[in-house]
């Protein structure tokens, strides 16, 4: 069973500590269809990191999420 006190503070550590290149990797490896939808919402021929490093400061600005 799925004991959310725990999962807290993993979650909490992670985002704490994570670099923002490291984020970049998890997000690839874990969300691809989210790195997929960002860089086909942008409609242009931007490089894939350009696009994960955008959506990395989306979520670290809590914008548009």
């Amino acid at each position: 069973m799925l004991d959310i006190d725990k999962s807290e503070k993993i979650l909490e550590n992670y985002f704490a500590n994570v670099t923002q290149e490291q984020f970049a990797i998890d997000l690839e490896k874990y969300c691809l269809e989210l790195v997929e939808a960002e860089s086909a919402n942008s409609g242009s021929e931007i490089s894939k990191n350009t696009e994960i490093d955008r959506f990395i400061v989306r979520i670290k600005n809590n914008t548009d999420c």
